[in-house]
């Protein structure tokens, strides 16, 4: 096209070259009415393909409107070749700025959570976009990040030719997932998430999850490899985001996070770094502890109250200090025990660490079950207004311990799920049960659940862990175990019951198989947690887990803040900014020691209380005030083989 020529193209003025490649020319061109600059895009060749994927990108851009997509204003035809008229971004792609180094990663995540938002909009309009990279992400002189170039997209629901032929990969190597690699027909929105993955990956280390000498070496590690865990190569990404990017990088499309999860975790993990970033002044001389609802904010509050709520108070700690060292700051926890007189009082037992069911709101407690010296138990207790009372029943499931009870907040209901009953016959098998009762307390009455042949469900099991997920609004079970020979074979599997059916839930990260481990969930972090436990072979294990959303992340504390190391039988509930571990041990060793998780900034405090209750494990520990300020702590397996009858509460404090 001639000079001349080129100085009007459709409504738009030609105001400068911006770029030209083999099949096309970018101009920077001005709308002649509306006086819009626009980047316009002028395809030069005579290939039928060429104006094919051109015309494709033009239809899908158009149906997608999003903040963090590249806007398309116009399309048309300017003498025998096309053009497209997108908003001009005036800044540098993202390519371009990582030559300049890597991203810090709270920028990282406030980048990238747009781009996943823009990404889940396209999804859902089923588009998927099959060519996330640096290159197409361009990076606003505002602030504000766009995705480019739908060139290579496609509609889910499109059923004419595809633009490409049987079995050639379609995307740029280096982002490419493994099923684009493969050539498979069904590449899905999962691709984009891997893509956006692998360029969130080098956008925090520097460099491609999967280098290569050469195509041949890139592509065998997108396809068989596994990428160096971001934080070797940059200490200060946080073991969060190192997870959720390893997430987006799974083999298996259908594990990965959408991108909807990935944007909303992203989202939080920016929230996150925004905060550090403001507490830097602070932190100079002070690590601010938090806790957060313990002096006011309601645990349980929705996300709304909490967003209404003030500024929650803080307790302080020196920089560096052991985590069992206390700061010299004007504030400190103190945590108090007291024991509970109740004129009825459920019989000693053991083997209800999942059998206690706190309702905070109500200030209630429920308990079921459990094994007592002589035999297994099948009673129900209410714990209200600081006293016990036994909630007779016309019927009620089975004797058994090890299982799981959970309070359901949204339907006012317990969940009662497994458990391992006693032997029909005396010297018989004890039977692991897969059956779930439902006892509503405005009603007093059990119902056994039975569901219609063919509906998935957990396996029978016992000692695993439940909780409630307020972030899923369901019920949630994790693990235990099942006989299998001379051993009892441990689980890791998860599952999510609605009070209609169960569903499997992704286990993306899940830990190792355990049983007889803690597990709580936050209502105020809407996430689960699991700590400890019996692994393989009865190995005492350790570590701290948290369930967000899709993604389980293991918890890794500060440099130097030591924790309670490795245990089972301990007993966890949901705490300020985190979760009050309490006991546990292993086989030969008790422990009553009490420690409180405030996030990976902070990690793990230990806690004095005096007068503590004696040693024990395999009890009954919840919360029991929505601002997470008291708990109970009922029954358990003192050492010795004692039986300890009794009821503690504990309150949590700050003192100065």
């Amino acid at each position: 096209m001639a000079e001349r020529e080129e100085q009007r193209v459709g409504p738009y003025r030609i105001v400068r070259e911006l770029g030209r490649g083999a099949m096309g020319v970018v101009y920077l061109a001005e709308h002649r009415e509306l006086g819009r600059q626009v980047a316009l895009k002028l395809l030069l060749g005579q290939d039928p393909k060429s104006f094919s994927r051109f015309e494709r990108e033009a239809t899908l851009a158009a149906k997608v409107e999003h903040p963090h997509l590249v806007r398309v204003f116009g399309a048309g035809i300017h003498e025998g070749h096309p053009w497209l008229a997108m908003e001009f971004v005036e800044g540098e792609s993202l390519a371009a700025r990582l030559t300049r180094g890597p991203l810090e990663p709270g920028e990282a995540c406030r980048i990238f959570a747009g781009l996943a938002e823009a990404l889940a909009k396209a999804h859902a309009a089923e588009i998927v976009h099959r060519d996330v990279k640096g290159g197409n992400v361009l990076l606003g002189s505002e602030g504000r990040a766009r995705l480019a170039d739908f060139g290579l997209a496609r509609g889910l629901a499109d059923e004419r030719e595809r633009l490409t032929i049987t079995g050639h990969m379609v995307g740029t190597p280096a982002t490419m997932s493994p099923e684009q690699v493969a050539g498979r027909k069904d590449v899905g929105p999962a691709a984009d998430v891997w893509g956006l993955g692998a360029t969130l990956y080098e956008a925090l280390t520097g460099q491609i999850p999967f280098p290569g000498e050469n195509l041949v070496q890139v592509l065998a590690g997108i396809s068989a490899g596994k990428p160096q865990p971001p934080r070797a190569l940059r200490r200060e990404i946080p073991p969060r985001l190192e997870q959720l990017v390893l997430a987006c990088l799974t083999k298996d499309p259908s594990a990965r996070p959408s991108a909807a999860s990935l944007a909303a975790s992203l989202r939080e993990l920016e929230g996150g770094a925004r905060a550090r970033a403001g507490a830097k002044p602070l932190l100079a001389g002070l690590l601010v502890v938090g806790l957060v609802a313990g002096l006011g904010l309601p645990l349980l509050a929705s996300a709304d109250d909490r967003a209404a709520a003030s500024p929650r108070p803080s307790f302080a700690q020196r920089p560096g200090a052991s985590a069992a060292t206390p700061a010299a700051g004007p504030t400190l926890p103190r945590a108090r025990w007291t024991q509970v007189a109740s004129p009825q009082h459920p019989p000693a037992r053991e083997g209800v660490a999942h059998g206690l069911a706190t309702d905070p709101r109500g200030a209630r407690a429920f308990l079921f079950g459990g094994r007592s010296a002589e035999e297994a138990l099948r009673d129900l207790w209410c714990f209200e207004g600081g006293a016990w009372r036994e909630l007779k029943t016309a019927e009620a499931p089975s004797a058994r311990l090890g299982h799981s009870l959970t309070y359901d907040p949204l339907r006012d209901v317990l969940v009662l799920f497994g458990g391992l009953r006693p032997p029909r016959q005396p010297g018989g098998q004890a039977g692991v049960s897969a059956d779930l009762w439902e006892f509503r307390p405005s009603e007093g009455r059990w119902r056994l659940r039975q569901l219609p042949p063919g509906q998935p469900a957990p396996s029978a099991r016992a000692w695993h862990g439940a909780a409630w997920d307020a972030q899923a609004q369901q019920v949630v079970i994790f693990g235990g175990a099942v006989p299998g020979g001379k051993r009892y074979q441990q689980l890791n599997d998860l599952w999510a019951w609605d009070g209609r059916g169960w569903t499997q839930a992704s286990s993306i990260g899940a830990p190792p198989a355990r049983q007889s481990f803690a597990m709580c969930g936050n209502p105020e972090t809407r996430s689960v947690f699991v700590f400890g436990g019996f692994g393989e072979r009865r190995r005492v294990i350790g570590g701290l887990w948290e369930r967000r959303r899709e993604t389980w992340v293991q918890l890794e504390p500060p440099e130097g803040n030591r924790g309670p190391g490795r245990r089972a039988s301990a007993v966890m509930a949901p705490a300020p900014g985190g979760v009050l571990l309490l006991g546990g041990g292993t086989p030969k060793r008790y422990d009553m020691d009490l420690w409180w998780w405030r996030g990976e900034e902070l990690g793990w405090l230990q806690i004095e209380a005096p007068d503590p209750p004696s040693k024990r494990r395999f009890g009954g520990f919840g919360v029991l005030s929505p601002d997470a300020r008291s708990w109970l702590l009922v029954n358990g397996k003192g050492e010795q083989g004692r039986r300890p009858q009794e009821t503690w509460r504990l309150s949590l404090e700050a003192s100065r």
